[in-house]
């Protein structure tokens, strides 16, 4: 049996920034499956199990987002 297609978009953005001659700042954005996609999980292949060919949960994760900024001197 074969399950759904796994569709999974992640992002990353970041800006660095010299703030004098020693020392950079840098912010960092990052979002994990930003279009919130649901992934399902393969369907059940057990013949003696009730839910036999079923879906019955899925894989991955909601939609994750962070910001970070690092300092280097």
């Amino acid at each position: 049996m074969r399950g759904a297609k796994q569709v999974r978009f992640d992002l990353a953005l970041s800006k660095a920034t010299r703030i004098t001659e020693r020392i950079n700042f840098e912010l960092r954005f990052e979002g994990f499956n930003v279009f919130n996609h649901v992934n399902f999980a393969l369907p059940s292949g057990d013949l003696s199990d009730s839910e036999f060919g079923q879906i019955t949960n899925t894989v991955g994760g909601p939609r994750t987002l962070q910001l970070g900024g690092r300092l280097q001197f």
